[in-house]
């Protein structure tokens, strides 16, 4: 359709597909005035609406008239000498009319989020009411769902939608209940009993109350053992081999994304990780006084200067001041408040307003198809790019960017990763290490544990803990619809440490087939940890059964639950708090297992593409390559850029030098191999396969499943 409004949570408007840009607030709450009224008005009353103090309102509401026409289109507002009206004969669509009809999903925030009009009382009345209505609706159709989920005991929905409805207000008893109680039934007790404290700290700091009665015997129900002592698998009869693609995980609400509980990308995203090579390598030098280095692995063009806030105050004109350029990406709160605020020295010096919205609240894939897409999206995975590009959706970062430059920006090894057929497809902004083993340091220490440096030693551990009356490993696959993706991590850190890079690089492209000796013998080796009874908390059974966000809590018990949690540097996101890095945790790199193959580091990490190609979002681009543009979320920790040059002080924990030594004592770095593949393969059959392994399905049969998955076109 022609003109397209979007005015629920961030305002975006697009004609032909294309940005439409209002000249400021005002001509914006008189087109949402306009459609939203349905109906004709007066001049006399859109002026006593939107001017409350102009010399000459009848001016004014010319001004703003004529320049809402020009923005938009003249045939779109009937103007006469009496009343001016939308066009409701047009080709046009209205989310708000949409969410109306029943279209929830579409309530991505308030009405009009962020406009205020100081001098128009009216209309901020009418705005307030009509934010008030939408609202309501808004939380009565999720209320509605709520009760619908309850009733047919659908527990993972019911914790997605009493989790949308406590972000309207978390004081809403009712709906902590509710997911208290879905945590519970899922047996998920250890959650429950934290969202229940959370329940009983807020109502007591806003209203000086305790829970009521029911909540609290919920409470001593959950904690006694009465309810939620069995582990539940979630329907997992729809895991069989011949259910559809993308059906997984019982019904989800509609309302959630499902890239929000994308795994792969939920947790990384949140902490995405701290890793690779190319930053780190710049760090370690420069730490010595070198300026460049010669491995090819790892050292190549280290020099080159960065190119901070300062030089971009002295390259982007102010010509474009006031232009609007929309960035999408997978961050939430505290994450995206972090990309706002590293984004205000570029909006300051340049004029340009960065309008960021976090991709977690929708679906960035639909709003591509429906070519409606943002000026930049971050993808935390280069396959789903890589789609995208091939469909000649992106623009090619080379028409203003240049080789010298990105080589600056760079190393070799991210420009690869970003390059197809001679076109640069996108710009790093984050990176990440995963072949990480946490552990309950005190714990371990006081049993006179050693950190393992091979395999066959991180074996004989898991054997000494088993002998000293412990489990050595916590494992826990389980994420809703994309369950399964924890197992892709640890067969891709397995394939590195049993056959040279280029066996790993041909698997990823699927020159090297699922179903070959090689990852045949990766999953023999990974069944000796998963499959044995004796080394997993809780015994197989507990793979399935438990969420991964839960596993690492198991650390922290006393005595251990367990002793080593393989996961991502993003892990201590998930332990229960109060715990602190080199006192309660420590983490060590997950060994070799062929010495011929040296010492791997699996990564990952967050990519930036370009949909589409005007001045303002060129400059917002060539700001993302730099480190400045990601400074607020590296000095908050846990984040690392993979740009060049960050500076060292940057960085606020000891944890990342770490990080940065087992990096640099890589053989080999590869990005994140399901990453890499077809959606189809990455996030669908290779997570299907690792949840039928688990539960006793023939590795000849899943593995030629997923093989026999792969696109022809690929």
């Amino acid at each position: 359709m022609a003109l397209k409004i979007q005015l629920l949570g961030q305002v975006r408007i697009t004609r032909d597909r294309s940005p439409v840009d209002l000249p400021g607030y005002r001509p914006l709450a008189l087109l949402a005035y306009l459609i939203m009224a349905r109906r004709a008005f007066s001049r006399q009353h859109l002026i006593d609406l939107l001017f409350d103090g102009p010399d000459d309102p009848r001016a004014a509401l010319r001004w703003t008239l004529s320049k809402l026409r020009k923005a938009i289109g003249s045939e779109y507002i009937l103007v006469n000498q009496e009343e001016i009206s939308f066009n409701f004969q047009s080709d046009y669509w209205l989310d708000v009319f949409a969410f109306e009809d029943g279209e929830t999903e579409l309530y991505q925030g308030d009405l009009l989020a962020g406009l205020y009009l100081r001098d128009a009382p009216r209309f901020e009345d009418w705005l307030m009411f009509e934010r008030q209505r939408l609202r309501g609706k808004y939380q009565a159709d999720l209320e509605g769902q709520l009760a619908e989920f309850q009733h047919s005991n659908n527990y993972a929905a019911v914790i997605l939608t009493a989790g949308q409805l406590l972000d309207l207000d978390n004081l809403r008893e009712e709906w902590h209940y509710a997911l208290i109680n879905a945590y519970a039934q899922l047996g998920r007790r250890a959650t429950a009993m934290e969202q229940y404290e959370k329940c009983r700290q807020m109502l007591r700091k806003e209203w000086g109350v305790d829970p009521a009665p029911e909540t609290i015997a919920l409470a001593e129900a959950i904690q006694s053992g009465r309810i939620g002592t069995e582990m539940i698998r979630l329907q997992s009869e729809i895991h069989s081999t011949d259910a559809p693609a993308g059906t997984k995980g019982p019904a989800i609400n509609p309302l959630v994304s499902s890239e929000i509980h994308s795994p792969k990308y939920l947790p990384r995203l949140s902490w995405i990780a701290i890793g690779m090579f190319s930053l780190i390598v710049v760090a370690f030098f420069v730490l010595r006084g070198v300026n460049k280095a010669g491995s090819q692995a790892n050292m190549d063009n280290l020099s080159g200067s960065p190119t901070f806030i300062g030089q971009q105050q002295a390259t982007v004109s102010r010509e474009l001041a006031g232009k609007t350029v929309l960035v999408m990406g997978p961050y939430f709160k505290g994450l995206s408040d972090l990309f706002v605020q590293s984004m205000v020295p570029f909006e300051e010096s340049s004029g340009i307003d960065i309008v960021f919205i976090p991709s977690m609240d929708v679906d960035l894939a639909k709003i591509i198809e429906s070519g409606n897409e943002p000026d930049i999206a971050i993808f935390p995975q280069p396959g789903r790019l890589v789609e995208y590009a091939k469909q000649g959706k992106t623009i090619d970062l080379h028409t203003f960017l240049s080789d010298d430059y990105l080589q600056q920006q760079y190393h070799q090894s991210f420009l690869i990763l970003a390059t197809l057929d001679s076109r640069v497809i996108g710009a790093w902004y984050s990176a990440g290490l995963k072949s990480l083993v946490w552990y309950p340091k005190q714990a371990f220490d006081a049993k006179g544990y050693q950190v393992p440096e091979t395999w066959d030693e991180l074996i004989a551990l898991s054997d000494q803990i088993v002998a000293d009356g412990g489990i050595p490993w916590c494992i826990s696959i389980g994420d809703y619809d994309a369950e399964g993706w924890v197992g892709t991590d640890w067969v891709e850190d397995i394939l590195l440490r049993t056959a040279p890079p280029e066996t790993y690089d041909a698997w990823v492209k699927h020159d090297l087939p699922f179903n070959s000796p090689e990852i045949r013998r990766v999953f023999e080796i990974m069944g000796q940890i998963w499959l044995n009874e004796d080394y997993v908390y809780g015994g197989v059974a507990t793979i399935l059964s438990e969420n991964f966000k839960e596993s690492p809590a198991h650390l922290f018990e006393d005595p251990p639950g367990c002793y080593l949690h393989r996961q991502a540097s993003w892990a201590p996101l998930f332990f229960p708090p109060g715990h602190e890095y080199g006192q309660d945790y420590d983490f060590f790199y997950l060994p070799p297992i062929d010495p011929e193959f040296g010492k791997p580091v699996l990564g990952g990490g967050d990519i930036l593409a370009m949909f589409n190609d005007r001045p303002e979002v060129r400059e917002v681009v060539r700001y993302l390559t730099t480190p400045e543009s990601a400074k607020a979320l590296i000095e908050n920790g846990g984040f690392l850029s993979p740009h060049k040059n960050t500076p060292l002080d940057w960085f606020p924990t000891v944890a990342d030098l770490r990080f940065a030594q087992i990096i640099l004592a890589a053989d080999a770095y590869r990005f994140d191999g399901s990453d890499m593949m077809p959606d189809v393969v990455g996030f669908g059959s290779f997570y299907r396969g690792i949840t039928a392994w688990v539960t006793g399905a023939d590795i000849t049969k899943v593995l030629q499943q997923i093989d026999d998955s792969w696109p022809a076109e690929n």
